[in-house]
């Protein structure tokens, strides 16, 4: 394989009944997301697609025009810093040269205000397509909003 697509950090936590506190889903996406990264590069895959949410930005003003340069604020909680925490990983990561990262924050899938399936599917062929520039390191962040507040332009 020359990409892998990485969505786990995108997954909806296990009910509070299975994970009461939420840590074992944090060290989940945390750690396997850095054991993924890692044994990418490792065995000569050069790049990973990874898929995490655009709520870590919600907490801005509702009037900002946000995009995807702008550092996210991801909430205190499990559902905020899972995703978080891999691209922190990922970015890491790719920053030494081994492996590129294109990282796609969409909203939630199919709904209202957030990502269609389409945009989802075209965006992700797009990313596993799309070279990234030659700079030392490669990590790109895109926004991928459909409607709502984040929709209505790349990035």
């Amino acid at each position: 394989a020359e990409v892998i697509v990485h969505a786990q950090p995108h997954a909806q936590p296990p009910a509070a009944e299975e994970d009461p506190d939420g840590i074992e889903w944090l060290d989940l996406v945390a750690r396997g997301t850095y054991v993924l990264t890692t044994a990418a590069c490792d065995v000569g895959i050069g790049r990973i697609v990874l898929i995490s949410q655009l709520k870590l930005m919600e907490d801005y003003a509702e009037d900002l025009a946000v995009r995807s340069f702008w550092l996210p604020l991801p909430k205190a909680d499990v559902p905020g810093l899972a995703p978080y925490t891999a691209e922190l990983v990922c970015r890491e990561i790719s920053r030494t040269g081994r492996i590129e990262v294109t990282c796609l924050r969409f909203g939630d899938l199919d709904a209202a205000e957030g990502t269609s399936s389409e945009d989802a599917v075209k965006e992700v062929a797009d990313a596993i397509q799309r070279k990234s520039p030659d700079r030392g390191h490669s990590w790109t962040l895109h926004h991928v909003a459909t409607a709502g507040r984040f929709a209505g332009g790349r990035g």
